[in-house]
């Protein structure tokens, strides 16, 4: 088994399905080829990494930090993607969070949606600390956007 074929979950090192592992070169490919951009993706690529940007930015910094970085141009596409895996609890902390930018959620736009975060007051910050905790706490009840996302491929690609 090599590195690329596992996943660490839950302190245990399980091997990945093998059409995750072919799912997930092949888009890596298409994405090294685009220097990172999420363009000429088929649906199915384009909610992985949606919910890819998600997982890393708020396992990493939480909400306010996804939505501060790159991948906070996703945000406002990515809670349609959890409620298709079957998330919709996690579809809702992120919409709740769209929201705390505006009527018309996060600008794709990152110098706009970062002005807007940082014009941001403590009541909404402390909002995105709050949702931010509200995803872990459903996480460690066991509905983990990753292996939902897992399951939604297999599903598609088998």
């Amino acid at each position: 088994m090599t590195d690329q074929d596992t996943r660490h979950s839950s302190e245990v090192f399980v091997e990945r399905h093998p059409i995750i592992v072919k799912f997930e070169d092949e888009l890596w490919k298409k994405l090294d080829a685009t220097g990172g951009e999420a363009i000429g993706l088929d649906a199915l690529e384009y909610a992985a990494v949606c919910v890819m940007n998600f997982q890393v930015e708020v396992y990493n910094g939480g909400l306010h930090q996804y939505l501060s970085n790159s991948s906070g141009r996703y945000a406002a596409d990515t809670p349609a993607v959890f409620v298709n895996i079957g998330a919709p609890r996690v579809a809702a902390i992120l919409e709740e969070a769209n929201r705390l930018l505006g009527d018309d959620g996060p600008p794709k736009d990152f110098m706009e949606r970062n002005a807007i975060l940082d014009a941001m007051n403590k009541t909404a910050e402390d909002r995105l600390d709050e949702l931010t905790d509200q995803f872990h706490e459903i996480e460690d009840d066991g509905e983990r956007v990753g292996d939902l996302f897992d399951s939604y491929v297999i599903a598609r690609k088998s």
